[in-house]
């Protein structure tokens, strides 16, 4: 039994794909939040990691359902992201108690394909 012949080019699109820019943006209530997950300095990793106790890689990895407490996390992280110094358990304490249905919106734009993910 033989093994076909790759398709040229394949490769090569794949590896456009993983590398293409995908932009994450959390609404929550009237606050809008926006992730570039492939853009994201080191030093902010860094501080996010020590901050959290959790990697970028864990809050920003494609689930197929994300609870709120991801949610949170994506928020703060973007929070960093446009500059601010505020601390996690600060960020978390003021996290509103009553969120509804409708209040939060996560939609995650991969290269021109804006589709809401929750």
């Amino acid at each position: 039994m033989s093994t076909p012949a790759p398709t040229p080019g394949v490769g090569r699109r794949v590896e456009a794909a993983a590398q293409a820019p995908t932009t994450m943006t959390i609404r929550v209530r009237d606050q809008r939040y926006t992730i570039v997950p492939n853009n994201i300095p080191m030093k902010i990793m860094d501080r996010f990691e020590l901050e959290t106790g959790r990697t970028v890689e864990y809050v920003t990895t494609t689930r197929t359902a994300i609870g709120e407490l991801q949610i949170a996390l994506l928020c703060y992280l973007a929070t960093l992201i446009a500059g601010e110094q505020g601390r996690w358990a600060k960020f978390r304490d003021a996290w509103p108690e009553d969120l509804a249905e409708g209040d939060v919106e996560v939609t995650v734009d991969e290269d021109g394909d804006d589709s809401p993910e929750a």
